[in-house]
């Protein structure tokens, strides 16, 4: 019966011990983690590179790094946030770390895609709809947009029914290789779009936009390459294929 007894005596002894010693190994780790993110990993070496628009002198002074600055402790979303305050061409950022001191950030650009006007105002945004810029004299721009807007801190905000419209225009027309240099929907039952730099396209409402700019595309390979001019889609319906093109020449 005694020698049962301290049988359980050891077992249990043995038990604390065990744990103890996974304490001590949990309280070490979290203390060498702690360290690597604040005094064992100091960045002493900073490589920057990718930017098209941005020198590597302007890239480094807008990550702002000093003597504190660790390791480990640099973070993707951190890094752009600050960047793109200073610097709004900057779309993305890998970051490399090499032991003990380096970090190689590697950036690329973003490119303006929109231009989006309403009521006296404009900006330049990418094509997740991140202002870049306001308004300026860039003149190559790959499509205009008007219509209502919001700027939420650095991005265009567009409600729900016109960026649902956007979308469909957007995505309709790549799928039939037509570039769109204007979309105008300020008013979603008179939709407009300019396509290829030769056709106004008027759309009418927002309904079977897919079926109108299929039909679109039909037109357009019916005609010559020097064709010009208004498409009247409007009365366009699944039911009622109608499509006038008034021809432009010039001088008009």
């Amino acid at each position: 019966m005694e020698a049962t007894q301290r049988k359980k005596r050891k077992s249990r002894h043995k038990k604390k011990r065990l744990a103890f010693l996974f304490l001590l190994v949990v309280v070490a780790i979290g203390l060498l983690g702690g360290l690597s993110f604040t005094v064992l990993f100091p960045v002493r070496h900073v490589s920057v590179n990718g930017s098209g628009y941005y020198s590597n002198e302007q890239l480094l002074q807008a990550l702002g790094f000093n003597e504190k600055t660790q390791l480990f402790s640099v973070r993707k979303e951190a890094v752009l946030k600050k960047v793109q305050a200073a610097l709004p061409y900057i779309d993305d950022v890998t970051i490399e770390r090499q032991l003990p001191d380096t970090l190689v950030l590697n950036f690329t650009d973003t490119a303006v895609f929109y231009r989006i006007s309403y009521d006296n105002k404009a900006v330049l945004c990418d094509s997740r709809f991140r202002v870049v810029e306001e308004d300026s004299a860039i003149n190559v721009i790959p499509m205009r947009l008007v219509c209502p807007f919001e700027i939420e801190k650095d991005r265009v905000v567009l409600d729900e029914e016109h960026a649902a419209v956007v979308k469909a225009l957007t995505e309709n027309a790549s799928n039939n290789a037509m570039t769109l240099n204007e979309v105008n929907i300020q008013s979603l039952d008179s939709l407009s779009v300019r396509v290829n730099d030769r056709f106004l396209v008027k759309l009418g409402g927002r309904n079977d936009l897919e079926g109108k700019i299929l039909h679109l595309a039909g037109m357009m390979r019916s005609m010559s390459e020097d064709d010009k001019g208004v498409v009247d889609l409007s009365e366009w319906a699944e039911n009622n294929h109608k499509g006038y093109f008034i021809k432009a020449f010039d001088g008009d």
